[in-house]
């Protein structure tokens, strides 16, 4: 059996509607490019200016901690794995971009490393994903 473009509005709905039922919320703060200050050289910021986070249902999963050795003493490197639904997306027009922010309800924020819809879902023969997956690493100013 075949699946194509008119079946995508009910998939995409049912996805929206179960991460809406089944998954927690986390806050998104998206990177303000245009505030944000760049280093002509390097290319790189030192200041970051984030958005007001707005609030998203996603699929977290933890990865185990990793304990690394820094200049201040022991730290911990901690990794996420996010799934976002893409109708839900946008649904409320927001793009997870790499650099933005994911703040989960303990208050811990983690930076999106990357963002691919290729490891997402994908509807049938219609090549349109319908969830988006992120990783992203804790934002502390000691671990790496």
């Amino acid at each position: 059996m075949k699946f194509g473009e008119k079946e995508l509005d009910l998939i995409e709905s049912l996805n929206g509607e179960l991460f809406r039922l089944y998954f927690k919320k986390v806050g998104v703060k998206t990177l303000d490019r245009n505030s944000t200050s760049v280093d002509e050289l390097y290319r790189e910021s030192k200041e970051r200016v984030y958005r007001n986070p707005v609030e998203v249902d996603a699929f977290v999963v933890r990865n185990p901690a990793e304990e690394l050795l820094s200049k201040f003493g022991i730290d911990e490197r901690r990794e996420l794995l996010v799934t976002f639904s893409k109708p839900l997306l946008d649904e409320m027009n927001l793009t997870v971009s790499i650099g933005d922010r994911v703040v989960l309800s303990d208050g811990e924020e983690y930076e999106i490393l990357s963002v691919s819809s290729e490891r997402g879902d994908y509807f049938g023969n219609t090549g349109k994903a319908v969830q988006i997956i992120a990783t992203a690493k804790r934002a502390t100013e000691n671990a790496g």
